[in-house]
């Protein structure tokens, strides 16, 4: 993804592979930090949909651009 940071905003306590993104900034630290962001487009990791849409919307109302999204705990991917 050239020219595409990757914001995740999976809380703190949640484990992850740290490699995988480029900024870490939970969605309730959003408002706080959102100045810490590159106006650059975003791929944004969630944990579920609910933080998902928040926190695009959010990002949004700021002026950011969302390329694309990834949600890390999504019960589809079981499903074939």
């Amino acid at each position: 993804m050239s020219n595409t940071v990757v914001l995740d905003i999976r809380e703190y306590n949640i484990d992850v592979n740290h490699n995988e993104s480029d900024l870490r900034i939970p969605f309730s630290y959003l408002k706080r930090f959102n100045q810490e962001i590159p106006n650059e487009k975003l791929h944004v990791i969630a944990n579920d949909h609910l933080e998902l849409n928040l926190g695009i919307r959010f990002l949004l109302s700021k002026g950011y651009h969302i390329a694309s999204y990834q949600i890390s705990n999504c019960p589809c991917r079981g499903k074939k």
